[in-house]
C-alpha cells in the first residue's frame, strides 16, 4: 500500500529521490537519498535515532536502528534498573550497608579522609547544637546523640553499644566545651572545622575515588557512615564481626556492587 497521503516515492535516476514525493511534515528533512537494491533505505531525521527502509515488494516503511542512537536509550534504561537495584539497600541490612560503604570508600586517601574527618565533623554538629534558641528544655545535642545511639544499637549490640558510648562521651565534652568557648568563639570554631572536612570528604570522592554517593543515598549516608567506619576500623584491627560469617556475605555483595557498577559503565558508554 502507498505512503498515507501520497503516492509511491518515484526514482528518476538511481539513488535519486525526487523531494515532491516526500511529505514535508512527515520527513522534515533535507532532500533524502535511496539506495539502488532490493531495499531502498531512506535517510530519516537522525535526531529520532532511526533509519527507515522501502521496500519495492510491499511499499511499505520499516524502521530499524541506528546504531547509537536507539539502542542508548535501550541502555539508559537499562543502567537506571542497574541504579534502582544498587538503591534498594535497607536502613538497616548492614550486610548490604557496609558492602555499599566499602565500595565507595576503596581509595586510601578517601578511606583516611573519612576515618579521620568523620568525628570532628559529628563532634562540631553537637557543638553548635548547644546554642540553638528553643524554648524546650531539651537539649538537642542530646536528643541528636541519643537518636543516633539508638539507631546503632539495633544493627548490632556490641559494636552499636561501643559507638552509644562515644557518642554520648562527645556530647558531654561538647558541652563543657561549649560552656567555655561561648558562641561567639564555638561558632567559628565550628565553621572552619566543617569547611575543611567536608572539603577534604568531597575532594576524597571527586578527585580520588572518581565516584559518590547517589543524591538517593545522602539520608543513609549521614545516618549509617559514622557507625560503617567504627566497625570498618573494628573489622580491621581485631577481625570483628557482628556474627559468624558476616565478612564472607559483604565480601559477596561488594564484589556484585562492583560488577553492577562495571556493568553500569559500560551501559553508559554504549
Amino acid at each position: 500500500m502507498p505512503w498515507p497521503g501520497v503516492g509511491v516515492p518515484t526514482v528518476t535516476s538511481p539513488g535519486v529521490l525526487k523531494s515532491s514525493d516526500v511529505p514535508p511534515k512527515s520527513y522534515p528533512c533535507s532532500i533524502a537519498k535511496l539506495s539502488v537494491g532490493p531495499r531502498y533505505t531512506l535517510n530519516k531525521p537522525r535526531k529520532r535515532g532511526r533509519i527507515y527502509t522501502f521496500s519495492p515488494h510491499s511499499s511499505v516503511l520499516v524502521g530499524s536502528s541506528i546504531p547509537g542512537r536507539s539502542s542508548s536509550s535501550m541502555g539508559d534504561k537499562a543502567a537506571a534498573k542497574l541504579q534502582g537495584k544498587q538503591r534498594r539497600r535497607g536502613l538497616l541490612d548492614l550486610e548490604a550497608q557496609f558492602a555499599f560503604f566499602l565500595s565507595q570508600h576503596r581509595h586510601p586517601v578517601n578511606a583516611a579522609a573519612h576515618a579521620l574527618l568523620t568525628g570532628p565533623i559529628l563532634f562540631t554538629g553537637l557543638l553548635i547544637l548547644h546554642f540553638l534558641p528553643l524554648a524546650s528544655p531539651l537539649d538537642p545535642a542530646l536528643v541528636f546523640a541519643l537518636a543516633y545511639a539508638a539507631a546503632y544499637l539495633a544493627l548490632d549490640r556490641r559494636a552499636g553499644a561501643l559507638a552509644a558510648l562515644l557518642f554520648l562521651a562527645g556530647w558531654a565534652a561538647s558541652r563543657t566545651l561549649a560552656a567555655r568557648l561561648g558562641f561567639e568563639l564555638a561558632w567559628k570554631l565550628v565553621l572552619a572545622t566543617q569547611l575543611f572536612c567536608w572539603s577534604w570528604q568531597f575532594l576524597g570522592h571527586g578527585l580520588f575515588e572518581k565516584r559518590g554517593p547517589a543524591v538517593s543515598d545522602l539520608p543513609d549516608v549521614f545516618l549509617m557512615e559514622p557507625f560503617l567506619i567504627l566497625l570498618q576500623i573494628l573489622n580491621k584491627l581485631f577481625g570483628y564481626e557482628p556474627y559468624p560469617g558476616f565478612s564472607k556475605n559483604v565480601d559477596k555483595k561488594l564484589e556484585t556492587d562492583l560488577r553492577e557498577r562495571r556493568e553500569l559503565q559500560q551501559r553508559k558508554v554504549t
